[in-house]
């Protein structure tokens, strides 16, 4: 069925998420020249991925990756050539897959880039910032679940100069605690407002000159240390950033007296888990318009979406009203489905068999 979508010149949006799509899907989605959002969590794509094809793909702008077992980007011309070159990528989903660090340096021709979500792959020790110095317009950054020790940046470096949202929410799982020298090096972010460092062991004295560098992040307003393991000690330091607006401590099982915060007039103690993640600041739910279309195709000639979840089959006329369709169930596997798409101007196509 998918050797078929190459005709779809207008399709703008592609979901095939929870599929059981390989990485031989790619070669057939090079021609789809207008497509913007692609999805393709939750399949079985493994190892090392061609950017060939995705390179063709010049006007997406966001690209979902998230639940595959993806280790790397790589080209058939070789080393050197294995960057994803999409130049209005806007949003990257990544979140989880098994790439290591030295994926980073595939990312930086997305010159264009604003939301990176890595979070939960197999990054450790140092996260290279100077990897991904192209990424000048990047805001959004989730690193949750992996295992880096600090930030490293050169004086030239250009990238990440408009980071706002960090998340190392879950980076102690294997029993370490929070390194000092991660938290050190988020002073590298002078635009830093958003901060996850939820579910963390952030026990431990952390001494006078941590106090300094977590008071110099003057934009910092909103900090979330939800089921995390705190002490007084670390709670005095955070006591100390006079700009917070938004602190949770949800969860983090405090006894006695929480330390007086200095300067902290505008602080809204947060009681409850606060929203997480990077896609809620950009992704609105595109699917909200669906309707579902079982056995009353006849009726539904104006309406600009489809959800097609049963065996009566539409009519050709009433699918070329439609600018979205979902084909969600298991009885199209083997149904001949040239019929489907012939012609249609369809904009928004989900597949979920």
């Amino acid at each position: 069925m998918i050797r078929l979508l190459s005709g779809l010149d207008s399709l703008v949006e592609l979901y095939l998420d929870e599929n059981k799509f390989d990485n031989n899907i790619l070669s057939s989605l090079g021609g789809l020249s207008s497509l913007i959002s692609l999805s393709l969590s939750g399949n079985q794509l493994k190892g090392a991925i061609s950017v060939d094809e995705l390179n063709n793909l010049t006007s997406l702008q966001w690209l979902e990756f998230g639940g595959n077992e993806i280790e790397s980007f790589k080209s058939i011309h070789g080393t050197g050539y294995d960057l994803l070159r999409l130049r209005n990528l806007e949003y990257l989903g990544l979140n989880p897959n098994h790439f290591n660090d030295s994926t980073l340096s595939s990312l930086k021709g997305l010159s264009s880039l604003k939301y990176l979500d890595i979070a939960y792959n197999q990054l450790k020790g140092s996260f290279n910032v100077t990897e991904l110095d192209a990424l000048i317009n990047l805001e959004s950054l989730d690193l949750a679940g992996n295992e880096i020790d600090k930030f490293v940046l050169s004086k030239d470096t250009r990238g990440f100069g408009n980071v706002s949202f960090i998340s190392l929410s879950n980076s102690t799982s294997n029993g370490r605690a929070l390194p000092f020298t991660l938290l050190q090096s988020l002073t590298k972010f002078p635009n830093l407002r958003t901060l996850y460092l939820d579910e963390n062991n952030l026990e431990g004295s952390f001494g006078t000159t941590l106090d300094k560098d977590l008071a110099s992040l003057k934009n910092l307003e909103k900090l979330d240390l939800s089921s995390s393991t705190v002490d007084n000690s670390f709670l005095q330091t955070v006591g100390k950033i006079t700009t917070l607006k938004s602190l949770s401590l949800h969860g983090c099982r405090l006894n006695g007296s929480i330390p007086k915060a200095q300067g902290n007039r505008d602080l809204e103690h947060q009681r409850t888990n606060m929203g997480r993640g990077i896609c809620s600041k950009i992704l609105e739910d595109l699917d909200r318009q669906r309707l579902k279309a079982y056995k009353t195709f006849g009726q539904m000639h104006a309406m600009p979406s489809a959800d097609v979840h049963h065996e009566h089959r539409p009519t050709r006329d009433v699918l070329l009203a439609f600018s979205t369709l979902h084909l969600g169930t298991k009885r199209f596997k083997n149904m001949k489905t040239s019929w489907i798409f012939k012609g249609l101007r369809i904009s928004c196509l989900r597949v979920e068999c």
